[in-house]
C-alpha cells in the first residue's frame, strides 16, 4: 500500500499543512494502515507528491518524534515506532476487547478454523473428558488496530456445552456465552508461560519472521464449581507483547 495516497492535505484549509500531515499519519498508525516498523516516505517523496516545502514535512515529523509515534535510523530512514501491548497478570480476569480498548487499540478477531474433534491428548486430559467425546476446537487471531497481537487455539467439551458450535466466536465472547447461555461463570484461570520459536504456519498468521520468538501461554479456565471448562494455547510475538506481573507481599 502506498501511504501517500492515504494522506489528506487541503491547502485551502486554515489548519497548518504540517498539522494536517502529522494528523493524517497519526490516523494511519492508530487505524493500523501503518503498522509497527513500517517505513515512512522520505521528506523528498512527500514534498514532491504534495508540492509542499521540506519545512512542513520536518515540522510534522518533529511532532511525531515528540509524540513517540516514529523513530529515525541513520542511513535507513523513518519508521513507525515499535509498540508493546501490555498484558498485566493480576488477580483480575479481563477479556481481550476490553484490554485493547483500554490501551487505545481497536480490537477485532479473525476465526482461522473451527472443528469438532474426538481426541487430543493434552486438551482431553486437562478438560477431564473421555476419548471419543466431542470437543469443540477453534483457532482465532486477535488483532489490535489491524495488527496481529496473538493467535489462540481453544478447546471446550461439547458434552458439557451442547450447541456451543453454533456460536460465532469471531464476533462473540466465549466467556460471555458461558455466562449468559450456560449459566457458567469463569472465576479463575491457571496459566503457564514458555518462550519458543514460532511455527512457519503461525509466522504467516502473525506476520512475523520465521522461527522468531513467541510467548507460548497455556491457560486453564475454571468455573464456579472449580472445574476446568476451557483450555487454550496462545502464541504472543515477543516483539509486540510485554507481560507485567503484579506481586504482593504477604505480611502475615
Amino acid at each position: 500500500m502506498d501511504i501517500l495516497h492515504e494522506i489528506t492535505i487541503n491547502k485551502l484549509s486554515s489548519t497548518p499543512l504540517y498539522a494536517q500531515l502529522r494528523d493524517s499519519l497519526i490516523k494511519a498508525i492508530n487505524t493500523g494502515l501503518l503498522k509497527d516498523n513500517d517505513k515512512l516516505p522520505t521528506e523528498n517523496e512527500i514534498c514532491m507528491f504534495f508540492n509542499i516545502s521540506k519545512t512542513v514535512v520536518r515540522q510534522a515529523y518533529s511532532d511525531l518524534l515528540s509524540l513517540d509515534k516514529i523513530e529515525r535510523h541513520k542511513s535507513k530512514g523513518t519508521f513507525v515506532k515499535q509498540t508493546y501491548k501490555e498484558r498485566s497478570f493480576t488477580q483480575e480476569l479481563t477479556n481481550f476487547a476490553n484490554e485493547m480498548i483500554r490501551q487505545g487499540y481497536q480490537p477485532s478477531t479473525k476465526l482461522i478454523f473451527v472443528e469438532k474433534i474426538g481426541w487430543d491428548g493434552r486438551a482431553y486430559s486437562v478438560l477431564n473428558i473421555p476419548k471419543g467425546s466431542e470437543c469443540l476446537h477453534f483457532k482465532r487471531l486477535r488483532l489490535g488496530s489491524n495488527t496481529p497481537i496473538y493467535v489462540e487455539e481453544t478447546y471446550v467439551s461439547l458434552a458439557q456445552f451442547p450447541g456451543l458450535d453454533e456460536h460465532d466466536f469471531s464476533q462473540e465472547s466465549l466467556f460471555k456465552t458461558f455466562d449468559e447461555v450456560y449459566n457458567t461463570k469463569i472465576i479463575k484461570a491457571y496459566t503457564s508461560y514458555k518462550a519458543i520459536n514460532v511455527t512457519e504456519a503461525d509466522s504467516r498468521i502473525l506476520d512475523v519472521s520465521k522461527h522468531s520468538a513467541v510467548h507460548r501461554v497455556e491457560t486453564q479456565s475454571f468455573n464456579q464449581h472449580n472445574q476446568v471448562v476451557e483450555f487454550s494455547i496462545a502464541y504472543f510475538p515477543g516483539t509486540r507483547n510485554r507481560f507485567n506481573l503484579d506481586v504482593k507481599r504477604n505480611h502475615r
